[in-house]
């Protein structure tokens, strides 16, 4: 399953803005009412306030958990990469020093060569 960058900043901020702006405006408009008494909320604009705000809340927690599924993606993305380019550059290596052997064995036979003729 081939994975895919998605930007997760934009989506963590308004996740969090919502979450935060949602839970602060339902208890900022439901204490006055519960400090005089009252169980619940009066029904009009009041409890309609309550109400969008919570499911500002509830939005604002889904989308806060999009953004750190996504922010999690990318570190693997990014993890994978890494781990690509380390795998390659250690291949490389190791091509290099086998190329460095062989080319030493080389000189060495060759030197063993001139030194049986003479």
């Amino acid at each position: 399953m081939a994975r895919r960058y998605g930007e997760s900043a934009k989506t963590l901020t308004w996740g969090l803005g919502l979450l935060v702006s949602g839970v602060v405006i339902a208890f900022w408009v439901r204490d006055p009412y519960l400090a005089a008494g009252n169980d619940g909320l009066s029904s009009g604009f009041d409890g309609l306030v309550v109400v969008v705000a919570c499911l500002s809340a509830v939005v604002g927690l889904v989308t806060t958990l999009i953004g750190v599924w996504q922010l999690a993606t990318n570190v693997d993305i990014a993890a994978l990469a890494v781990r690509d380019a380390a795998v390659e550059a250690e291949l490389a290596q190791q091509r290099a020093d086998r190329e460095a052997a062989e080319k030493a064995a080389a000189r060495a036979r060759l030197t063993t060569q001139l030194a049986q003729e003479e």
